[in-house]
């Protein structure tokens, strides 16, 4: 039911707004309660008035709901398993635009990062890969105990789920690509052989971390 509703979202954004209000104003009454997250019965509220940024703040709702999402993160594999469909989704119907920040904000954090660094190569997104990448890398540092934290307290690391084998085919693919010579292409792999050196000396630390010497 999700999808039809996505599709909708997607093709208003790239049509004229009194497309979106038109079909807002057939609704008109308690139909459209079902149409927008909060409404008047003849407008979407909390979405400064326009009909399309309502249906967005309502699939943010839905996606929360269905999927069971915490303020922290997706709580099931079936929810993670929503978001990366509906992020799959968007990436195929708009392949140039970034994903919302709804979806970003889930999948990229907690043991979710990983589906979307898939979905990110899937797509050949790799300067969002790279970038997905760096900023785990700066998650895991945050992660690390200052010194005498009780162990139970330690948060989650990227570090326990990091996908070497994908990341070293983002790698090849990089520098694959980068015998082009494009620019944008040169500096993602750049980018990615600065954040690896620094994963590098994290892994490090965090091995000192996880198995003291006795």
């Amino acid at each position: 039911a999700l999808r039809p509703f996505l599709r909708l979202c997607l093709e208003a954004e790239g049509a004229p707004a009194s497309n979106a209000d038109a079909l807002a104003n057939a609704a008109q009454g308690p139909s459209q309660a079902l149409m927008f997250l909060q409404g008047d019965g003849a407008n979407p509220l909390g979405a400064g008035g326009s009909t399309v940024a309502g249906w967005w703040q309502s699939l943010e709702q839905a996606l929360t709901v269905v999927s069971g999402h915490a303020v922290h993160g997706v709580t099931n594999a079936n929810g993670r398993r929503l978001y990366s469909l509906v992020a799959e989704e968007m990436l195929t119907l708009r392949p140039d635009e970034p994903l919302p920040s709804f979806v970003l904000q889930v999948l990229s954090r907690g043991h979710s990062w990983v589906t979307l660094l898939r979905i990110y190569m899937k797509y050949n997104r790799f300067k969002d890969a790279v970038d997905l990448l760096a900023l785990q890398v700066q998650l895991s540092q945050d992660s690390l105990p200052d010194a005498g934290a009780v162990r139970e307290t330690r948060k989650y690391s990227p570090l326990q789920d990091f996908p070497v084998q994908s990341v070293a085919q983002l790698q090849r693919a990089l520098k694959a690509s980068a015998r082009g010579g494009d620019g944008a292409i040169l500096q993602c792999s750049k980018k990615l052989d600065a954040t690896l050196k620094k994963l590098t000396d994290l892994w490090e630390e965090a091995e000192k971390e996880w198995f003291p010497a006795n």
